[in-house]
Order: C-alpha cells, then sequence, then structure tokens
C-alpha cells in the first residue's frame, strides 16, 4: 500500500512538472496593448503562437520599474485581430497606455529581481555618454538631450549597468526629419575594467527628409522575462502614424535583440 501511494504521488509531481514546464507564459507591452510574445522553460514563444495558446482563463500580473505591483493578476482577452496590422495582436487589459509590461500569472519567477534605480535626466555624465555615443555616429552638432535614464545590475553580476534615452528632433515628430536628429537607447557598463558605451536600439539621421517620419525610443521596461535570472531591456519606439516594441536580452555588456519578441504596427 505504502509503494502504491509514493508511486501514484511521483507520478502525479511528475505530470504536474511536465503540465507546468509546458505552459507558455504571455507577455503583453503595456503601450499599445500588444501581445510581445511569451516563454516556455525559458525559450521565447513568437506571438502568433502564444495568442492561439491564451484562453478564457489567462492572466497577467502587472510589472513596472518598481517590481511586480501587488494584487495586480487581472484578467487577459484577445483582442480583435486588425486588418491594418494583421501580426499585431492586440489585448484588452483595460489599463490606460502605461510603461511596463504584463506577465502570465503562471510565471514562477521573480520578473524583476533587482530593483532599477531612475537616474536624473539633467546628469553631465549621462549627458558625456550620450554624447560620446552620438559621436561614433557622426552626430557631432546636435544637442544632447536626455530623456531619461535607469541603472541596475542585470545579470547579477555584482556589476551596475546605467540604460538611458536620448531625443532629439529640430521639427518635431512629424513626416519629416533633418540631418543631426536621433533618438536612441543605450547602455553604458564596464567591461574587462573599461566603460563601454553600446547601442541597445535607435536611428541618427544623416540626410533630410521631408517624407522621413523620424521615430521617437523609449525604455518601457526593466525585467528578467524568462526566469533565468537576467533582466531584459523592453525599448518602446513610436512615430507619427505608428508604433512598436522591441526586447533585448544583455550579455556581457553586448545587448542582442530577441527577434521573437517584436511587434508593431503602423503606416
Amino acid at each position: 500500500m505504502h509503494r502504491l501511494v509514493t508511486a501514484f504521488v511521483l507520478a502525479f509531481v511528475l505530470s504536474f512538472g511536465v503540465l507546468a514546464q509546458s505552459t507558455i507564459i504571455p507577455i503583453v507591452e503595456l503601450r499599445g496593448g500588444g501581445l510581445l510574445g511569451g516563454v516556455r522553460n525559458q525559450k521565447w514563444i513568437e506571438p502568433s503562437i502564444v495568442f492561439e495558446s491564451l484562453n478564457v482563463d489567462s492572466k497577467v500580473k502587472l510589472i513596472g520599474f518598481g517590481g511586480l505591483e501587488p494584487s495586480s493578476s487581472i484578467g487577459l482577452k484577445r483582442g480583435p485581430v486588425e486588418d491594418v496590422c494583421q501580426d499585431f495582436y492586440r489585448m484588452e487589459l483595460d489599463l490606460e497606455p502605461r510603461d511596463g509590461v504584463a506577465i502570465g500569472a503562471a510565471a514562477g519567477w521573480n520578473p524583476v529581481p533587482r530593483i532599477p534605480k531612475e537616474l536624473s535626466p539633467k546628469s553631465a555624465a549621462l549627458r558625456n555618454a550620450a554624447a560620446a555615443l552620438l559621436r561614433t555616429k557622426g552626430i557631432l552638432r546636435s544637442k544632447v538631450i536626455v530623456t531619461g535614464a535607469y541603472s541596475v545590475d542585470l545579470d547579477g553580476n555584482g556589476k551596475i549597468e546605467t540604460i538611458l534615452s536620448a531625443t532629439y528632433s529640430k521639427r518635431g515628430f512629424n513626416e519629416g526629419s533633418s540631418v543631426g536628429d536621433y533618438s536612441f537607447v543605450m547602455i553604458q557598463s564596464s567591461v574587462g575594467g573599461k566603460v563601454s558605451n553600446r547601442l541597445v536600439d535607435g536611428e541618427f539621421i544623416r540626410h533630410s527628409s521631408e517624407f522621413g517620419a523620424p521615430n521617437q525610443y523609449e525604455v518601457q521596461a526593466i525585467a528578467d522575462l524568462n526566469g533565468d535570472g537576467r533582466m531584459e531591456i523592453v525599448v518602446y519606439s513610436q512615430y507619427y502614424e505608428g508604433a512598436g516594441t522591441a526586447a533585448f536580452e544583455v550579455e556581457g555588456g553586448h545587448p542582442k535583440h530577441i527577434k521573437a519578441l517584436t511587434i508593431g504596427c503602423g503606416v
């Protein structure tokens, strides 16, 4: 009898473990309510597959720069597939557009194991970092305007990285662009004892255009999206007729675009 009970318990635990491992955890960006993608067994899953896996009982937790928001478990409903952007899966969360992401409630890890510290965009050190990256892109005379910045240990190795966004547009964000316009997100880290400035995402205008709408890039979230203990950077970009979101993982100070976690809609 004892062996029979033990075997039953073991079979239940194993079957539960397989079920948990097979669960797709959805990830939703909160600026436009788009399904960014998902994760299963720490592997990234494209939005179309995640969309089909959702059911009426799907729930998500809200994640901000300060971590998991208490009592934030809310239902996740599939919105209609839009004619203009059929690969953009809009979710219905009944929330105002905001920074952060929503992660499936079944996620069994702390999505913000280390809380990012917000930094003053007026810092001379941050402006110097942004100017240094701009010089590598051939932009020397434009105003250096830092729009936001955070410091955090992304991978838990005890070294602090700085993630900042900077934007300048001479004519504003409409259908035209001017030489020297820019908008980007970058990461500054110490690699091998040397300070490294690396581009995460952005654009740099070298030729004026009356119909080349510039994008504006911002940090939308910094969180561990797949439970491996390392934190990813989520970047939101927009122009006057569209917007998009992409996630990046960082290893050794090197940002890498997660292609499966990339969405956008525009004309």
